[in-house]
C-alpha cells in the first residue's frame, strides 16, 4: 500500500473558530514545524482554492489570515467539523462536515453554483481560478483545459507573477476542441526559480484599468 501523508480535523467549537483555528499540536511536532508563518492552500472536492496564512502564538500554530474568508465563503458554523487531508508540501483537501457527520449539503449546491457561473470577485475585477499546476506539468504549454470557462478568451494574453513581471502567452486549440495557452511559462518558471514540488494558482483577471483579462499568477512554495 502506497503511503500518504497524515491530516487532521478540527471541531469548530465556538465563534473564535470562525476567525481563526489551532492545528493541532501533535500534528505540528509530526509534520517538523514546516508550516510555521507559511502560506497553505485549501482545495475542496470542486477544485475551489483558499489561501490561508499560519501564524504562531508561543509555541501553538494557527490558521489565521484568510481563514475567516474561508469559513465565510464555505459556510462553516459553530458545531461543523473539517477534515484536512495533507496533500504535499502546504496543500490540503478539505471536506466539510455538519453537526449530523455528513458532508455539508449547503457546501456543494454553493460549490456547484460557483463552477457554472466560473467566476468570483477579486484584484479589482472579475476572475476565475481555473488550475494549479506543479514545474513537472509546465513546459511551455500551461496543461489545463480551458474551452469550459465563460470566457471571450484572447489570442494572446499576458501572464503576470507576483512580482509583477509579464509574459505573453497564445492560444492553442488542439482537434479534440481542448483549449491551451502556449509559450510563457517555461520562462516564468526559470525566473522564479520554480522547484517541482512548487505550486502555481493561476486566475484569469480583468483589469481595473483596461478592463481586459490577464493571467494572475501566484506561487505556493513548498
Amino acid at each position: 500500500m502506497a503511503s500518504r501523508e497524515l491530516g487532521f480535523f478540527k471541531f469548530i467549537a465556538n465563534e473564535e473558530c470562525l476567525d481563526r483555528i489551532k492545528i493541532p499540536p501533535d500534528w505540528v511536532k509530526y509534520n517538523k514545524g514546516n508550516l510555521a508563518c507559511a502560506q497553505i492552500m485549501l482545495r475542496d472536492q470542486y477544485g475551489n482554492h483558499w489561501h490561508v496564512q499560519t501564524e504562531k502564538n508561543y509555541n501553538d500554530l494557527f490558521l489565521g489570515k484568510g481563514w475567516k474568508t474561508f469559513t465565510k465563503e464555505t459556510h462553516l458554523k459553530v458545531g461543523d467539523f473539517i477534515v484536512f487531508c495533507h496533500d504535499g508540501p502546504n496543500v490540503f483537501d478539505v471536506v466539510l462536515c455538519g453537526p449530523h457527520m455528513c458532508e455539508k449539503e449547503a457546501i456543494r449546491e454553493n460549490k456547484v453554483k460557483n463552477e457554472k457561473i466560473g467566476s468570483s470577485k477579486a484584484h479589482d475585477g472579475e476572475s476565475t481560478r481555473f488550475g494549479d499546476f506543479s514545474k513537472g506539468q509546465i513546459n511551455e504549454e500551461m496543461h489545463c483545459d480551458l474551452s469550459k470557462f465563460i470566457l471571450d478568451l484572447p489570442e494572446c494574453i499576458r501572464v503576470e507573477d507576483p512580482q509583477g513581471r509579464e509574459w505573453y502567452t497564445k492560444l492553442t486549440t488542439w482537434t479534440d476542441g481542448r483549449l491551451w495557452y502556449y509559450g510563457g511559462w517555461k520562462d516564468l518558471s526559470q525566473a522564479n526559480l520554480l522547484q517541482p514540488t512548487d505550486i502555481l494558482v493561476c486566475e484569469f483577471v480583468k483589469g481595473s484599468e483596461d478592463n481586459k483579462h490577464f493571467i494572475k499568477v501566484q506561487i505556493l512554495r513548498a
